[in-house]
């Protein structure tokens, strides 16, 4: 896995996002950026979430 230090994402990929290490940490496959939010969707259960710039402040972010 591979840590990102910005919020470049590549649409298709898969990415890791939690707030620290006590977290669950989730795989999202990411679909897009619409207006100010980027779009990903959970691999297992098919949820989607959506978060702007300022909120992936602070999180850790993994390209799996």
């Amino acid at each position: 896995m591979r840590k990102l230090r910005n919020s470049t994402f590549v649409v298709g990929h898969v990415y890791k996002i939690y707030a620290s290490q006590l977290d669950k940490e989730y795989d999202f496959r990411y679909e897009g950026k619409r207006g100010n939010h980027h779009l990903f969707r959970e691999i297992v259960g098919g949820l989607s979430r959506t978060y702007t710039d300022a909120q992936l402040i602070g999180k850790n972010i993994e390209e799996a």
